[in-house]
């Protein structure tokens, strides 16, 4: 029973979200840069992550998940999904499609500005572990 409720708390991409996306993005400059991040010892964000790279991959964008074993105080992983860039000044023109069609399918998003990123023409998400509404 206890492995039931895990599941059941476990996000999901729908398949009316993942149709919402691609066709929010449909058109869009195909092959922009893509960074995902997520905890690997956290089965059920590591599975969210491979659902948000799978939509991502399917409207052409170049993927690459860099998953952590572990991490430290100042590079722990939020709860939930977040999209950042670069820097103000750079903000390349996928990542806003990317973050405002996610929204638009009901998926919560935070987004932010890191300066600490190598590249500023990649968008990067990190999937961090589930929180579950009270």
């Amino acid at each position: 029973m206890e492995e039931k409720q895990e599941t059941s708390d476990a996000r999901h991409l729908t398949s009316d979200q993942r149709e919402d996306i691609l066709g929010d993005l449909k058109g869009s400059t195909a092959g922009p840069p893509v960074s995902i991040v997520a905890a690997a010892s956290d089965k059920e964000a590591v599975g969210y992550e491979s659902e948000i790279a799978s939509v991502l991959q399917d409207m052409g964008c170049k993927v690459e998940i860099e998953n952590v074993k572990a991490n430290t105080p100042s590079e722990a992983i939020p709860t939930g999904v977040e999209m950042t860039i670069k820097e103000e000044t750079v903000r390349p023109i996928h990542a806003n499609r990317i973050m405002c069609a996610f929204r638009r399918a009901g998926v919560a998003v935070v987004t932010r500005i890191n300066p600490r990123r190598r590249k500023n023409d990649t968008l990067y998400i990190t999937v961090g572990a589930n929180d579950p509404p009270p």
